[in-house]
């Protein structure tokens, strides 16, 4: 078979391989190499079947190894990249700028147990971009701990470190974050901005059906939510609640649901925008500029350079620090 192998051209080696994606090999000066599977957010071992880091979302799936992928189901569930401006890198960031705004959110959440707990995150406020540039707003979590309620001798509520909490939080997402940023950011749902992204991003709702489907919007108004879909497969996240495989009919039964909505399909056309960049510093995910940086990156690449971001926090759960 070495007429049609990946070195019948001689010295050329396809290195995209199982799955898709790229082994990592050969790459040291002496001929050595990982000899890994580069699927973006982690790096698999193919003699072992197993993944080298952990997974994001260890400390929610406490049943779960840490080292699990996409839950152990990925028949069912996905795990993939998200759709926004990235650095180009392996590890292929989302490009944002900070405001330098800092909201807090607290939250209480009844858990599988009964008990009741309190969610307290930090964000840092940032604009991120679609792949023709447009700014948009978003929240990257700072930091966040959880608390039980529970009531003292005198009978007065009292709240204590939770560090093993039966619920189900990710407050670094909400769903349209799920949807578009891989999860890593809490993307604002108003001024249209989720139809920017739509737009800008190549989704196309023209002839979509759930077998061809990326994509699910819920709009009164605007999109007020939204989920992935895969080969018919949904998911989606509800605020606090982590990402979890669906149905429309169960979408349809949430407590946030609109009933004089639309709900619509999409299909993405067009791939991730990546630029060529390593200004500024980049964690867990994410590429933090300076905005006249963000503004030389777009304007050298071709992009659109106006400062003026979609998406703001009116009416919204996060405030401020110190209001």
């Amino acid at each position: 078979m070495a007429g049609i192998s990946s070195k019948s051209a001689g010295g050329l080696e396809n290195k995209i391989k199982y799955n898709g994606k790229e082994l990592q090999s050969k790459e040291f000066s002496d001929g050595s190499g990982l000899e890994l599977y580069d699927y973006g957010a982690r790096l698999q071992d193919p003699q072992l079947g197993r993944w080298w880091t952990q997974d994001k979302f260890a400390e929610v799936y406490v049943a779960l190894t840490p080292y699990h992928y996409a839950a152990n189901n990925p028949v069912k569930i996905v795990d993939e990249a998200g759709h926004l401006l990235r650095d180009g890198t392996k590890q292929n960031n989302i490009i944002a700028t900070s405001t330098g705004n800092i909201y807090t959110r607290t939250s209480d959440v009844t858990g599988t147990d009964g008990n009741t707990y309190r969610v307290n995150g930090t964000f840092k406020e940032v604009v991120v971009y679609t792949d023709k540039g447009r700014p948009i707003t978003a929240l990257q979590m700072v930091s966040q701990y959880v608390q039980q309620q529970s009531t003292d001798a005198q009978g007065n509520t009292i709240y204590t470190p939770a560090t093993n909490a039966p619920i189900n939080v990710d407050g670094s997402q909400n769903c349209h974050g799920n949807t578009f940023a891989d999860g890593k950011l809490v993307i604002i749902a108003s001024e249209g901005n989720i139809n920017t992204i739509l737009k800008e991003d190549g989704y196309t709702s023209k002839g979509v059906t759930m077998e061809n489907a990326d994509a699910f919007t819920m709009s009164y108004g605007f999109p007020y939510h939204s989920g992935k879909v895969k080969n018919g497969e949904f998911n989606s996240d509800h605020d606090l609640e982590k990402p979890q495989s669906t149905t429309m009919e169960k979408e349809k039964e949430h407590t946030g649901y609109q009933p004089d909505g639309t709900t619509t399909l999409y299909d993405r056309k067009g791939t991730d925008k990546q630029v060529s960049t390593k200004v500024g510093k980049a964690a867990n995910g994410i590429r933090t500029m300076t905005q006249q940086q963000a503004t030389d990156l777009r304007k050298k690449n071709g992009l659109n350079t106006s400062n003026k971001a979609k998406g703001k926090l009116n009416d919204s759960p996060y405030k401020l620090e110190g209001q």
